[in-house]
């Protein structure tokens, strides 16, 4: 053990490297994510209220 909790690899690099790219790809990605589905609601709160009120002339 190295005294992080984690045993460090065989080679002799570190792998910090590549798990903070891993991390940071990952919060892109979840970034991205998290856009998406608020494009997509609101998107379908224009359609909901433009349904509404074409509904609501419609009567």
């Amino acid at each position: 053990m190295t005294g992080r909790g984690m045993a460090g690899p065989t080679s002799g690099q570190p792998p910090v490297r590549l798990d903070q790219r891993a991390l940071e790809r990952e919060i892109r990605a979840d970034a991205r994510a998290e856009r998406r589905v608020l494009a997509v609601g609101l998107v379908a709160a224009v359609v909901t209220l433009a349904v509404l009120a074409l509904l609501s002339t419609l009567r």
